[in-house]
């Protein structure tokens, strides 16, 4: 068994012609002389804003880098604002910079501000400083629904308090109240998936759209067919129980001549799973056919995933998942644990992504085998159609628009309202 280990990657108000006082971007323009779906016609280039936190190994932070980025491509001026996790009163200093902004967006998950309750006082502190700027939050990692969640906390519930909490429909104060005041107050909350923004319609938002996860484009072009490592299985992202590593070991015991790599690295919150993990190897007697190679950089795991043959992603729960846009970026196929918010992709990519249920080792090695028999050339070839799809051009022009159609409605009076797709 190989481990190596290595750090975690882990404004005031411009006036628009209507002379109402509204945020430019109801007349954001683009590059683009033709109209094209999910391009907003075009008036002035705008300032947007990018909220993020001082931690810049968090995903959340990537995921609004590249949403910048394609910003700027389309012609407009997309900057990060980083404020601190857990601070307040520095966060809220920090956020004044993004009051000259036409749009102010806020990427959110739960303690992506910070602990338990003192991501709702950086939540307050923020919505303070911006109040009057069009605010956006895109909510990430709303993979379970309401009810489930609750029904799951009442089993598990220990002590009066927690009893009486889940009873009363909180699962996570501190959470819940931070969710309901940036979700509930902003001009647009924007998810990945419409399971998502089903899943979160308790924190009322006045209006929603789904956005897809980017396929960012990566450099370089995938090896020769000949190349790929017929026998590696790979599993990307940080080495966490929610991410199921172990499910893709157990999975080896029936892959015999195959060898797994665990991409990615264990935060100190999860080195008693990544143990967990490594004794199983042990007890199965496959320690020698695991490596764990700890944090990759960018260009190191992009080659160590096309040299792989099949990506198992045996995740516990899915919501956009930023591995798997990186997988499918990468042209590597993939098995994956069935869950609504998979369904697309499969549908996308019927040879490329393999489902499977439950976690049998047995039916999920005969899962990879499955998706290793089939002709990798069609495999690609659906990845590579899933990822012009979604190309982070393709996203920013969707951003544009639920832009504009919020800024434009709160303009005029507009009512709650709910966009299925942008």
């Amino acid at each position: 068994m190989i481990t190596r280990t290595a750090p975690d990657r882990g404004a005031g108000r411009r006036r628009s012609s209507t002379g109402r006082g509204a945020s430019a971007l109801g007349h954001v323009r683009t590059e683009r002389t033709a109209r094209t779906p999910g391009t907003t016609a075009s008036a002035r280039r705008a300032r947007i804003d990018l909220i993020v936190t001082d931690e810049p190994a968090h995903g959340l932070n990537r995921y609004a880098g590249v949403l910048a980025g394609a910003l700027r491509a389309a012609g407009h001026d997309a900057r990060e604002v980083p404020v601190p996790a857990g601070r307040p009163l520095a966060a809220a200093r920090a956020a004044l910079r993004a009051r000259r902004a036409d749009v102010v967006h806020l990427q959110l998950t739960d303690r992506y501000l910070g602990p338990a309750w003192g991501q709702l006082a950086v939540a307050a502190a923020l919505r303070a400083a911006l109040a009057g700027r069009p605010l956006f939050v895109t909510a990430h990692d709303f993979h379970t629904g309401r009810g489930e969640l609750l029904q799951r906390r009442a089993r598990n519930a220990r002590g009066a308090a927690r009893r009486l909490l889940t009873r009363l429909g909180v699962v996570s104060p501190g959470f819940d109240a931070t969710a309901r005041l940036l979700l509930g107050s902003a001009a647009g909350v924007l998810t990945c998936s419409a399971t998502e923004a089903e899943n979160l319609a308790w924190t009322r938002p006045r209006r929603s759209a789904v956005v897809p996860h980017y396929v960012e484009e990566l450099p370089g072009e995938p090896l020769p067919v000949e190349q790929v490592d017929e026998h590696l299985v790979v599993v990307a992202g940080f080495v966490h129980r929610r991410k199921a590593q172990h499910v893709a070991v157990a999975a080896l015991a029936h892959l015999p001549g195959h060898r797994l790599v665990l991409a990615g690295s264990a935060t100190e919150r999860n080195a008693g799973y990544l143990r967990e993990v490594l004794e199983l190897a042990r007890e199965l007697g496959v320690a020698e056919r695991v490596e764990v190679t700890g944090y990759l950089p960018d260009a190191e795991l992009l080659a160590l995933l096309r040299r792989a043959r099949v990506a198992v992603a045996p995740y516990e729960r899915i919501a956009a998942s930023g591995s798997l846009a990186t997988l499918v970026a990468a042209g590597v196929p993939v098995v994956v644990r069935a869950t609504p918010t998979v369904a697309e992709l499969a549908a996308a990519c019927p040879t490329a992504v393999e489902l499977f249920e439950g976690e049998d080792p047995a039916e999920v090695a005969a899962a990879v085998l499955r998706c290793a028999a089939r002709p990798l050339r069609e495999q690609r070839a659906e990845l590579r159609a899933r990822a012009a799809a979604l190309s982070p051009a393709r996203t920013a022009r969707a951003h544009l628009d639920v832009y504009a159609t919020a800024t434009s409605a709160a303009a005029t009076g507009g009512a709650r309202e709910e966009d299925p797709g942008a």
